[in-house]
């Protein structure tokens, strides 16, 4: 074996380690069951819990997690399109947060209202910013939402399939398992408007 074939081993080796050693650092990301975070009966606003779990060689915390949702066509098919979600946050929504252990984060994902005229929902504390909800009609609370007040141009109906991604600088660091959303017709409660693992 020549000198300089054994050095290009040792270096597939030692990036091989340093990939290695960077992936079991980081922490097994925990997605949580969906929680309804309204304090409104005619407002359903399901958020998701995220959280960290770290052994004790792993981080503490994983600094600049971006969080979106795969929609499936299909159930379990393939995914149709994806959806950049926001953290929510002491300072209101943002895209990025630095996840810390020995604590949950939520994540808005889809809010309805059954008020019989639209109503105002209060998306960023911090700036006042309010967005427009109309009736009986559900949304994907997405960064546009979320950080301008603005509405997605089209409100959802029937069954979605959605995992969840979170990722630091475009690289995938954990996905969920599959949940399921479903939307009711437009005259039905909100009971019947569900979010479950």
């Amino acid at each position: 074996m020549s000198p300089e074939f054994a050095w290009e081993i040792i270096g597939a080796l030692v990036a091989l380690l340093a990939i290695l050693v960077f992936w079991f650092r980081i922490p097994v990301i925990f997605f949580g069951r969906p929680k309804d975070l309204s304090d409104q009966e005619f407002l359903t606003w399901w958020h998701l819990s995220v959280e960290i779990k770290p052994r004790f060689f792993q981080r503490k915390l994983i600094g600049d997690c971006a969080i979106s949702a795969y929609i499936h066509g299909g159930g379990v098919g393939t995914i149709v399109s994806e959806v950049d979600l926001c953290w929510e946050t002491e300072d209101g929504p943002h895209k990025t947060a630095d996840i810390e252990r020995n604590r949950k984060y939520f994540v808005p994902v889809s809010l309805r209202s059954t008020h019989w005229k639209t109503y105002s929902v209060e998306v960023n504390r911090k700036t006042g910013l309010l967005v427009a909800v109309p009736p009986r009609i559900a949304f994907f609370c997405d960064q546009r939402m979320m950080l301008a007040g603005r509405l997605p141009m089209h409100g959802l109906s029937n069954e979605y399939y959605l995992s969840f991604r979170v990722q630091k600088s475009g690289k995938t660091l954990q996905r969920s398992p599959l949940y399921k959303l479903g939307v009711p017709f437009p005259r039905a409660e909100n009971s019947e408007f569900t979010f479950e693992k």
